[in-house]
């Protein structure tokens, strides 16, 4: 099997048969060509692909990929126990209630992982059309075929031989923290640096610190079965500084299901090591959670074929006509019967033919026409795509830098400014949350524009910011 896993400054690809991995690539990719999960340039990262297949002699026709978790949404939640023909409408309004952006962006999945007395426990999954869409396009221009799209964090979980315990898998221009409990992953943050050229000393500390406010507020929503330093911590990717001898847990490496080359860093195949788990029907071995994103299937139409039709009824008719007049022996009178019943089809084909014709030709000057309009529209579209390009990123980073302790209640965006509203549990974590934004180096202007406390741990919340472009 062929699994792809495409980061920002690099590509890896296996290719794997039975337990043993025969190629393991990791290529390097130039700079801007993926942004946070998302193929800017799906041309020139289909081309290293292609490639990669003919330098290795790899014939896989199908492929097994991820896409980031970076702008993703991820939420456990419970849910009074429902008829499961309510479930899907009920998993949609709660995924409407906690995404801060609206769900048309969205591909969603849900899926039931436990159902106990009078509730059902639902993990539901947002992931903007980008960062799918780019990565299946890639690989279609590719001249391959995507069989499954998996969310990184997950497929990285999946590899895990705990029932509880913390992911960690570290990449270039971000980190992925997973909290997996009684095999259901609980909580996912995606998260990325300010910068990819951040010394290790600071990548740790940045991790660490994330590390721990994200396993304190997840302890702090549980009554029992706390996380400790008992937990175990699995740390996976590019491994950074001294994160092992930091973090106040189990740190153990990620098992080895597959026997990969000698000269191979597994640790950095992760991903593709849990796309092949998988594949192989070990996803529910550890874990209660699978989502393929893979948008549906696209319907390619046969051409027509309706000027034919009336010649092949007109063949069939003449078999079976032929076939009576042997039997009734009446061969004369049908033979001028269906003659005329000849004439009568050709005159039908032509007028067919002849309607046909006329559509084409219709067609023909519709599509020059519509071929000169694109080309005037051709630049403004261009330009409406960086801008949008430009938006993904500056929310990218507004959602990722949000600490796990704040909510975003509505974004907005008008003449290249953006505007978030929220909730944060003092005016400290708002302030906190101000300056990392003006520190990413992504915008001009952060200004707090308002400031509320509603109660001791609610303050509201409203930031404008100005990019920097």
């Amino acid at each position: 099997m062929l699994t792809l896993n495409i980061e920002d400054n690099s590509l890896k690809m296996t290719v794997i048969r039975g337990k043993q991995v025969l190629v393991a690539i990791e290529e390097p990719l130039p700079a801007g060509i993926v942004l946070d999960g998302i193929v800017i340039d799906k041309q020139a990262v289909s081309e290293i692909i292609k490639g990669l297949l003919q330098k290795n002699a790899i014939s896989e026709k199908e492929v097994l990929a991820c896409v980031s978790g970076i702008h993703s949404i991820y939420r456990v939640v419970s849910v009074p126990r429902l008829d499961r023909k309510l479930l899907a409408e009920v998993a949609r309004k709660e995924m409407e209630r906690v995404s801060p952006v609206p769900l048309n962006t969205l591909y969603i999945s849900w899926q039931e992982v436990r159902s106990a007395g009078a509730e059902s426990v639902l993990c539901l999954m947002g992931l903007p059309h980008d960062n799918v869409d780019s990565v299946v396009e890639t690989i279609k221009l590719s001249g391959l075929m995507a069989r499954t799209i998996e969310l990184k964090p997950l497929v990285i979980a999946r590899v895990i031989e705990n029932k509880t315990a913390i992911t960690v898998n570290i990449q270039s221009s971000s980190y992925d923290i997973t909290i997996v409990d009684n095999m259901v992953p609980e909580m996912i943050r995606s998260l990325a640096f300010p910068a990819e050229n951040l010394p290790d000393a600071e990548k740790t500390a940045m991790i660490k610190e994330e590390v721990t406010r994200t396993v304190n507020f997840y302890n702090s929503s549980r009554t029992g079965g706390k996380l400790n330093q008992n937990t175990v911590c699995y740390i996976s990717g590019a491994i950074v500084g001294d994160l092992a001898g930091q973090l106040s847990y189990a740190i153990r490496p990620l098992p080895e299901p597959f026997s990969y080359p000698a000269d191979i860093d597994k640790a950095r195949f992760a991903a593709n090591t849990g796309l092949a788990l998988g594949a192989g029907g070990a996803a529910g071995r550890w874990m209660k959670v699978a989502f393929n994103v893979l948008p549906g299937k696209v319907l390619h139409k046969q051409a027509s074929k309706s000027s034919a039709a009336p010649l092949a009824a007109l063949v069939l008719g003449v078999c079976i006509i032929a076939a009576l007049f042997v039997i009734n022996g009446t061969v004369a009178k049908e033979t001028a019967r269906l003659k005329s019943l000849v004439d009568e089809k050709n005159k039908q084909v032509m007028d067919i033919q002849k309607l046909l014709i006329e559509d084409r030709d219709k067609v023909a000057k519709q599509r020059d026409e519509l071929k000169t309009d694109l080309g005037q529209l051709k630049a403004p579209l261009e330009q409406a795509g960086r801008s949008r390009d430009y938006i993904n990123r500056d929310l990218g980073q507004a959602i990722s830098a949000l600490p796990g302790v704040m909510y975003l209640t509505y974004i907005g965006y008008a003449e290249d400014v953006i505007t978030l509203t929220g909730l944060a549990p003092d005016s400290d974590a708002v302030i906190d949350y101000a300056r990392t934004l003006r520190q990413s180096g992504m915008f001009n202007l952060v200004t707090i524009t308002s400031l509320s406390n509603k109660s001791y741990n609610d303050t509201t919340f409203t930031l404008t910011l100005t990019p920097n472009r």
